[in-house]
């Protein structure tokens, strides 16, 4: 049987090894961005992502216990984790605002339909992804220049210092190369007083990052990486940032994303690997703030 390491590197063309895994240890870019293109393994297009978000959505509100889930209620659950991350990040009407990888761009422009900011941006790594987003954003709001995508790395963009005032991501920092690296970029590009606020899942500890790697495939597969959320806000302190605020949503995030994999992808087990880590103490799915 064909692993996912496989049909990825495959699709992207690459046939050297992947590197073995330690704490803060580098993707392969060129996976991660065949993950998200409309070649090859396209999560984009897989039925546990809906309504052009991709993320596992956050279900607080959301019955799945007792009945099957709709895909309005999917499609609500990945909204509403969009809606909790912008809602930690204070948008003001004067704001200029980045998110870090903007996938599809029907979060960014949700967000900007929501708020209102002065300027939004939106980066992705992958350029398929950038296209959708651009064309989504001329059908639903047309040519304003308020709102933008480009094809970018959040490690070292190619924007001016001090340029924004508010940074936000939506379960994208997995996937980063170096918490260090991207904790410098984040400082360097928020004006004072600019706040940074990303969600995503994360080991709880150095020593759960060792048995993470060893239990989730994304990982093997080079598209994700396994830094602890200590090091994670060790990281942000050395920056520069402070008043930093980590707040678990767990509870409210793997559950439901199970239950929805299970109904829709019961062959996929690699999807529960999730909710088995988190009951185990090994990641939890958190909130992170920082303030510059």
């Amino acid at each position: 049987m064909t692993t996912l390491t496989e049909s990825l590197q495959k699709t992207a063309g690459l046939n050297y090894p992947l590197p073995l895994f330690s704490e803060a240890s580098a993707v392969d870019t060129g996976l991660v961005k065949c993950a998200y293109s409309l070649s090859g393994e396209n999560w984009g297009e897989m039925n546990l992502f809906q309504g052009d978000f991709i993320n596992f959505g956050y279900w607080k509100k959301i019955p799945f216990f007792d009945k099957p889930i709709t895909l309005a209620e999917r499609v609500a659950s990945a909204r509403a984790l969009y809606e909790l991350t912008t809602a930690y990040s204070e948008l003001q009407h004067s704001d200029c605002v980045l998110e870090l990888g903007s996938g599809r761009g029907i979060g960014a422009i949700h967000t900007y339909n929501t708020f209102n900011p002065k300027r939004l941006f939106g980066i992705d790594l992958t350029p398929d992804q950038v296209r959708i987003a651009s064309q989504l954003k001329k059908t639903t709001l047309g040519e304003t220049s308020a709102v933008k995508f480009y094809v970018d790395n959040a490690l070292f963009t190619e924007f001016e210092n001090t340029f924004f005032d508010k940074i936000y991501s939506v379960e994208m920092v997995q996937h980063l190369t170096s918490a260090n690296e991207f904790a410098k970029e984040m400082y360097r590009l928020l004006r004072p007083q600019g706040k940074l606020v990303f969600s995503t899942y994360l080991p709880v500890s150095s020593k759960a990052t060792r048995e993470w790697s060893t239990q989730y495939q994304n990982i093997d597969a080079g598209i994700e990486t396994a830094t602890s959320i200590h090091e994670h806000k060790r990281c942000l302190q050395k920056a520069g940032f402070t008043n930093i605020q980590i707040t678990s949503i767990g509870e409210h995030v793997f559950h439901g994303y199970d239950a929805w994999a299970r109904q829709v992808s019961p062959l996929n087990s690699y999807t529960y690997e999730h909710l088995k880590a988190y009951k185990q103490g090994i990641v939890d799915y958190y909130i992170i703030i920082a303030s510059k």
